[in-house]
């Protein structure tokens, strides 16, 4: 038995350590909401999040999103086009004309519609970001690095 249990002054990388050295979270801090209408969709977001060191609310159609910003501060919006009630480009307008808001919060489409005409679309509403779905880890950090800069980033120049 030549096994060793000795604390190592620093643990090796592992397969299951997080796929981000420090949370992702910290250096781009936001408030969050998911807004998806569909189970799985918001769970397969919300664990990326989550993952990612956030912890987003959850909205299931626009206008809970829309009813969201009167309740809480957000920063950052994933938002689905396609829902009941109200779909994603009217609830992104409904959030562009709020005038109270503390600060324009950045809202990235999550949709499976796709086309360059989509996109398109996304951003005439005053969307900042564009998703296909599935959404993965890293659509989503390339996105919020793009739509929102790292305060860091500032402070190493």
């Amino acid at each position: 038995m030549a096994e060793h249990h000795a604390s190592p002054p620093v643990l090796p990388a592992s397969p299951t350590a997080p796929p981000v050295e420090a949370p992702f979270a910290a250096t781009y801090p936001a408030a969050t909401l998911v807004v998806e209408d569909n189970l799985v969709n918001q769970k397969v977001l919300v664990r990326i999040l989550q993952k990612l060191g956030y912890a987003p609310h959850l909205a299931v159609d626009g206008q809970q999103a829309v009813d969201a910003f009167s309740d809480h501060t957000i920063d950052l919006v994933f938002m689905d086009l396609q829902m009941p009630v109200m779909d994603g480009l009217t609830a992104t307008r409904l959030i562009r004309a709020m005038e109270h808001l503390p600060r324009r919060p950045i809202i990235i489409a999550v949709t499976a519609a796709v086309t360059e005409e989509d996109r398109q679309t996304c951003f005439a509403a005053g969307m900042d970001g564009f998703i296909a779905k599935p959404a993965t880890m890293e659509q989503i950090m390339a996105e919020v690095r793009r739509c929102l800069p790292a305060p860091a980033a500032s402070a190493r120049a």
